[in-house]
């Protein structure tokens, strides 16, 4: 529950940013490491065609399992 408190946190200030083009609104799912591989297609397809705007370590390593295979899929 914490961290989905966080995610909304995070997606408030997001969406209060303006960005080049605009705003934007967003949308977080918090779920568990091992609940990543039900969501390895989709998360590969938003990983491919999404928009950074925040970046950390955590969202790399992530970002690395999806697309390197590194999941017990």
């Amino acid at each position: 529950m914490a961290n989905q408190r966080t995610a909304n946190r995070v997606r408030q200030d997001l969406e209060e940013q303006k960005f080049e083009t605009g705003r934007y609104e967003y949308d977080i799912d918090v779920e568990s490491l091992p609940a990543i591989p039900t969501y390895t297609e989709e998360l590969r397809e938003v990983l491919r065609g999404g928009l950074v705007v925040s970046d950390s370590e955590k969202f790399e390593t992530v970002r690395k399992m999806v697309f390197h295979g590194e999941l017990d899929e």
